[in-house]
């Protein structure tokens, strides 16, 4: 078994800063503002051997390995589960329930609720480790990646509701056109950003006056034990998203899995914020089979 991981499995193209953050991968960074950047679309593909797989040889080619950059949807009615995610997906509204990373096979929950209005998607798939729900116009993206990454597009509007034990914190990116909060509670941590898009509300936690840097410094001193922890509301908090076409929205976490250091997220975090990231991409290969996935940006 060919196995390309922490040593040199990166191949990152130009549009590469979020990359999947391990410290060890060599990775070619477009760090310049661009605050029109917008990720457009998300994909997965194969090549090599093995490029005409089926979802299940492709989940137990990847089971095989140890610590895998991503791993492969498993879909069982409305439920999907993978390595790193997993959710319920109703098929009529394309509703996402019980949004949660993946701990030693323990859910981790992140989100009670992602809902968009009037949404009913014409297509739901999962393909390798993405899951797609779209009606044409407006498309939800969930990648089966250590950072447990949602990425929505289109025109519509999206409410979230985050788990009770989060606690947020809103961040000040320096792109005018974005928004941004930070989510934590005892057992995960992410960034949950919005671009070219209207927003509204009600979460616990505190609101951040400090510049981007400051707020994510104070964030990671408390996450790593240099700060005080602040505890939720025990009340779910909300989060309604009006999206134009040209609106986008991600969230990415700190992985749960210990074997993915977390340094370079404190930079990852900032340009998430600002939104100066266009993309990111993993390649691993398995056997003689070559597995990718990507979140493509747009100028």
């Amino acid at each position: 078994m060919i196995y390309l991981h922490k040593r040199t499995i990166w191949s990152l193209i130009a549009v590469a800063l979020l990359a999947l953050a391990v410290s060890a991968f060599p990775i070619s960074a477009q760090t310049g503002p661009s605050p029109g950047a917008m990720p457009a679309n998300d994909a997965f593909g194969t090549t090599g051997e093995g490029a005409d797989m089926s979802q299940d040889e492709m989940m137990d080619a990847v089971q095989s390995v140890k610590d895998p950059l991503f791993g492969i949807f498993e879909q069982s009615g409305d439920q999907v589960t993978g390595e790193y995610v997993s959710f319920s997906a109703e098929q009529q509204s394309g509703m996402l329930s019980d949004y949660s990373l993946m701990k030693d096979g323990q859910a981790v929950p992140v989100f009670s609720e992602v809902r968009v209005m009037d949404f009913q998607p014409t297509e739901m798939s999962v393909e390798g480790p993405l899951f797609n729900a779209t009606d044409g116009e407006f498309t939800m993206f969930v990648h089966d990646n250590p950072y447990g990454t949602m990425h929505v597009v289109g025109n519509g509007t999206v409410n979230i509701m985050t788990d009770p034990s989060l606690t947020a914190v809103e961040m000040q990116p320096s792109n005018p056109n974005a928004s941004a909060w930070m989510l934590t509670s005892g057992n995960v941590t992410g960034v949950l950003v919005v671009l070219n898009g209207e927003v509204q509300s009600s979460l616990g936690g505190e609101s951040g006056g400090g510049g981007i840097m400051e707020q994510i410094t104070n964030w990671f001193q408390g996450l790593f034990g240099g700060g005080s922890e602040e505890e939720g509301s025990d009340q779910a908090g909300s989060i309604n998203v009006t999206l134009p076409a040209e609106g986008s929205m991600m969230f990415r976490a700190l992985p749960v899995n210990d074997a993915f250091p977390k340094a370079d997220e404190l930079r990852l975090a900032q340009h998430l914020a600002n939104w100066t990231v266009e993309g990111e991409m993993a390649v691993m290969t398995v056997d003689s089979t070559t597995m990718w996935y990507a979140t493509e940006g747009a100028s």
